[in-house]
Order: C-alpha cells, then structure tokens, then sequence
C-alpha cells in the first residue's frame, strides 16, 4: 500500500496545501542520516532520493 499516496491527498483535502507537496513512506533513517531529494522525474510523479550519513569513528584518537 502506497502510505505516502494515501497521507498526500489527505493533506490536500483538508488543508489549503495544493502544491509543493512531498510525501514520503519506506525510508529507513537513523540519526545523523540526511536525505537528498533530486530533480522530478516522470514529469513529477518521482523524485530519486539519496540517504547521506555522517560517519563518526569512535577509534579515532584526538591529535
């Protein structure tokens, strides 16, 4: 089921929200992960999304 879809056009309906929307289900996210959504494809019906995150080494010694 298409969760996102679904939440989408209930914000739309009850609010005045008609544009610029993106709604996003399935991402799996820890903290310190960042997203990047690109440029619409499929004249706006997808976005290709990136997940970035941050590594921090714990072994590392402060110098």
């Amino acid at each position: 089921m298409d969760i996102a879809k679904v939440l989408g056009i209930a914000i739309r309906r009850e609010t005045t929200i008609q544009n610029n929307l993106i709604c996003l289900d399935e991402l799996i996210l820890e903290a310190g992960d960042f997203i990047d959504i690109g440029a619409p494809l499929y004249s706006g019906q997808a976005y290709p999304i990136t997940v970035k995150s941050l590594v921090f080494n714990k072994d590392k010694n402060a110098s």
